[in-house]
């Protein structure tokens, strides 16, 4: 991207979606539909969704473009690019390590490309990855002298 087509946020907060992001639609009509984020537009508060669940083979779903009021993030299914992936089944008895980091997402599919910590990559589906948070805290006599928050996400495949 050049830097004179970056545009300042005005307003950050849990409306402000990035590609790759999945998200749930919460419109009454279309509960437990989930995407993933393809564009965003910040300044209209919107942002264009590839709905995972209208394809059952795995294809490119239908893409919309929803207030992000409309839509909050899924939370199953909320890894980034970069984080690490624990592997706690391989059903396919493939020859993967347990953990790997994720280095795409396929914003056609919802698929997340991992990098497996012997180097070789597969595609994992996202409804198959679960992000969790733990924070853990450094306390000496009572007092917090720091807390760190680590992610990590697991293979529920």
């Amino acid at each position: 991207f050049k830097s004179s087509a970056l545009e300042r946020l005005e307003v950050v907060d849990e409306f402000d979606f990035w590609p790759g992001q999945f998200v749930h639609d919460t419109r009454i009509n279309h509960l437990h539909r989930r995407g993933v984020v393809t564009k965003c537009h910040h300044r209209q508060r919107t942002c264009s969704v590839n709905w995972l669940d209208s394809d059952p083979s795995g294809k490119k779903g239908l893409e919309e473009e929803i207030s992000v009021y409309d839509v909050h993030e899924e939370e199953s299914a909320s890894f980034r690019i970069a984080e690490v992936v624990v592997r706690l089944e391989n059903p396919l008895k493939e020859d993967f390590p347990c953990a790997g980091e994720v280095a795409s997402i396929d914003l056609d599919t919802g698929h997340a490309e991992i990098v497996w910590a012997n180097g070789q990559r597969s595609s994992v589906p996202s409804s198959q990855v679960m992000h969790v948070d733990t924070q853990v805290r450094i306390f000496y006599e009572g007092y917090v002298l720091f807390s760190v928050w680590f992610s990590v996400c697991v293979c529920v495949s």
